[in-house]
């Protein structure tokens, strides 16, 4: 239709996003995901409030740490060890194209795919080795669209 469909194509968009950041409702992760400290501190900070993680938006960094065996084992670790429920996901990207074909959710048109997974699952698949590639992150237990 030739409108921006970013979640920060204008302006409003933009103020509500930063509100939302402000009250602590959407906490922006600089760091290492695989690392010690960044998604320790805000499952602490979490947890302490006594709530829940609902999404965890990690884009494409999967595909990153799928690279190197051990930081998606520690990616994995520390998302299993973060307060969350039964209602929990993980929200990814997945961008087809180049070097990795098109997801079986692909929209025509479109270069990436939004994603949906459990926590829950995501830890169950990964604790019983189901992991091998990223193409088994980005296919196995997605949510149906």
């Amino acid at each position: 239709t030739g409108k921006q469909g970013s979640y920060l194509a204008s302006e409003s968009d933009y103020r509500f996003l930063k509100s939302l950041q402000e009250r602590h409702l959407v906490i922006p992760v600089v760091g290492d995901l695989a690392g010690d400290h960044a998604l320790a501190a805000i499952g602490k900070l979490i947890a302490e409030r006594g709530e829940k993680v609902s999404a965890f938006y990690t884009s494409n960094v999967e595909q990153y740490l799928m690279r190197d065996g051990p930081s998606f084992d520690r990616f994995a670790a520390n998302l299993r060890r973060l307060p969350r429920d039964t209602r929990s996901v993980i929200i990814r990207s997945y961008f087809g194209g180049g070097f990795y074909r098109q997801h079986p959710n692909s929209v025509p048109g479109y270069y990436s795919t939004q994603l949906l997974q459990t926590v829950d699952s995501f830890v169950t698949e990964h604790e019983g080795g189901g992991y091998q590639t990223y193409r088994d992150v980005v296919t196995k237990h997605v949510l149906e669209p």
